[in-house]
């Protein structure tokens, strides 16, 4: 019997053409992988014929159903049939319509045994059914008689690298996915008869696989593995590449997470998270994040993000950026002035000490005796009685600092210095475009701006991010007083003593 599609295939194909960042033949290979991947298979068994330019794919999957079959020929389902994995329906055959001469697809599962030869039939692709004669047991074979001998598909070590730049987290992997149960009988490679294996990296450095957790019961939601190799990569290994069951997704462009470390020529690796698969665009090059395809993706990012930086720092490899080091001195800026802020606001300092600077007596050693005979007496000296205490006179933090704790007992030299004495919230920045705060607490010891609020940037346009800082800090820290608390009062007052700074 033959079919035929009734669409308009030639805008059709090239629209799926374009939607890969690399040649169609690349394009072919990796989808028909996935969908070998989606129907459970353990092996996958490439072959190829360069005199009869015949590439063969061969998987022990569950082989498809009777619908499914008729789905991998029908053009119109194959954005809106997607399986559970990472496959689209038979987008990899449709595919190959445009570099080959005729494809020959075969497949047995258990209530279903089929056949068909696909081609161009003048200007529309045509199928019919014919006899299965490839295939014996469960599974898909997939046969591409192409249309030139000098086809990517018919050179075996370019198809290795390829599956490699492609789907290397299966290999590395293996015993994650099976925990897992997404490729419980892990998967197999086999190129005209060779295993395919990852070569052995010299490695200067490499992380244990590390889990990605989140939560308080820190959930694990996905693995990870960095390396840092003794010699260069090859550019398309270096950075961090994102995958999700085993496809790598940012093949083109690996990610860096916002760092800048040194050597990055020697830095790749690795990190696999199932659940993104949900966040994929059809060409699984890249993640939807938009709506809650963001949230998810932004969750992940943020987890991954510290995992990265912290191993960057256990390595000495981790480059601060100028953003960050102008933040940090802005951030040392800022806790001075919150403090003296605080210091007139009893309400505040029950929960943030303000720092202040006081006369204080201190216990004058031998040292100081002599250098005060050495500086002309400069210091002023006297003496308080102690109580036999040689760690001398006791200071008291907070509004009374320099008060001294005088107890009877012996008399003891003493002069009066100028001593500093920090207490309060220190200042962080981050970027958190999930959380709708413009700021907030962390432990009553730190307060944190976000500057990724769209209140900071418009600020920021504005020419005026000082002010939107302060603000930001007396939110955060008035947000925290019990709530029979006048809060909009003492905000009043934080602002006046600001302005009166």
């Amino acid at each position: 019997m033959q079919h035929e599609s009734t669409i308009d295939y030639d805008h059709f194909l090239e629209d799926l053409v374009d939607m890969y960042p690399f040649s169609v033949e690349e394009a072919v290979l990796v989808e028909l992988i996935a969908n070998c991947l989606d129907a459970k298979a353990s092996t996958i068994e490439i072959t190829t014929d360069k005199t009869a330019r015949i590439f063969e794919m061969r998987d022990n999957g569950k082989g498809m159903a009777g619908k499914e079959f008729e789905n991998y020929h029908n053009f119109s389902m194959t954005f809106k049939e997607k399986g559970k994995g990472i496959g689209f329906a038979g987008l990899g055959a449709k595919l190959a319509l445009k570099i080959a001469e005729n494809i020959i697809t075969e497949t047995q599962s258990r209530k279903f045994e089929g056949a068909s030869r696909w081609r161009f039939k003048g200007k529309k692709p045509t199928w019919v059914d014919i006899s299965p004669s490839y295939i014996q047991s469960s599974g898909t074979l997939v046969r591409i008689i192409l249309s030139t001998d000098e086809s990517t598909l018919l050179n075996p070590e370019k198809i290795k690298l390829i599956i490699l730049k492609h789907y290397l987290p299966l290999l590395l992997f293996a015993d994650f996915y099976r925990v897992a149960e997404v490729y419980p009988l892990g998967i197999r490679f086999v190129v005209n008869g060779d295993v395919l294996q990852v070569d052995k990296i010299d490695y200067e450095k490499e992380s244990p696989p590390i889990f990605l957790t989140r939560g308080r019961k820190k959930r694990p939601f996905g693995i990870c593995r960095f390396t840092l190799s003794k010699e260069p990569v090859p550019d398309e290994f270096q950075g961090i590449a994102i995958s999700t069951f085993g496809k790598i997704i940012n093949t083109e462009q690996r990610e860096w997470f916002r760092q800048q470390p040194k050597s990055p020529e020697r830095i790749s690796g690795i990190i696999e998270v199932p659940e993104l698969v949900g966040c994929l665009v059809t060409s699984k090059t890249a993640f939807r994040k938009d709506g809650s395809f963001g949230v998810k993706y932004y969750n992940f990012y943020r987890v991954a993000q510290e995992d990265f930086i912290k191993w960057l720092e256990e390595i000495g490899l981790r480059e601060r950026k100028m953003e960050e080091e102008k933040d940090a001195e802005l951030a040392k800026k800022l806790a001075k002035i919150a403090g003296k802020i605080i210091t007139d606001i009893p309400e505040l300092q029950t929960l943030f000490s303000a720092g202040q600077i006081k006369q204080v007596l201190l216990p004058l050693s031998e040292s100081d005796e002599k250098a005060s005979l050495v500086e002309g007496g400069t210091q002023e000296i006297g003496s308080v009685e102690t109580g036999g205490n040689k760690a001398g006179v006791t200071t008291a933090p907070g509004p009374d600092i320099g008060n001294i704790l005088q107890q009877p007992g012996v008399e003891q030299p003493v002069t009066r210095r100028t001593r500093s004495i920090k207490f309060g919230p220190s200042i962080s920045f981050v970027s958190d475009e999930e959380r709708e705060e413009i700021s907030w607490t962390e432990g009553l010891e730190k307060v944190l701006i976000n500057k990724a609020h769209p209140a900071f940037k418009s600020a920021a346009r504005s020419g005026f991010p000082f002010y939107h800082y302060v603000l930001a800090i007396g939110f955060a820290i008035i947000r925290e007083l019990p709530p029979d608390e006048d809060k909009m009062g003492i905000l009043n007052r934080y602002l006046t003593n600001w302005g009166n700074l």
